[in-house]
């Protein structure tokens, strides 16, 4: 299955958007290189001092919150295990 076409307003409007975070969790970087790869993500490649790393942006603003929910879960797993 290949991923879908893609118009390059909407590229740049989540470009910004992975720009925005990537700046604030890892600082400036030199480009941010769009991969069309996603099916219904927007994925975008960048590198930063601390190396080569791989954003994924949903354009589902309710797909946040099952994130969130699903990090929850794991980190609360997490918490639960016994310490060896």
């Amino acid at each position: 299955m290949t991923p879908p076409q893609r118009a390059s307003r909407e590229v740049n409007k989540f470009r910004e958007c992975a720009r925005v975070v990537i700046d604030h969790h890892f600082g400036r970087p030199k480009r941010v290189i769009y991969l069309s790869a996603g099916m219904s993500n927007f994925v975008f490649a960048f590198s930063t001092a601390d190396g080569d790393f791989i954003i994924r942006i949903s354009p589902d603003a309710a797909g946040i919150k099952s994130f969130i929910k699903k990090n929850d879960l794991s980190r609360d797993r997490q918490d639960q295990r016994p310490e060896r």
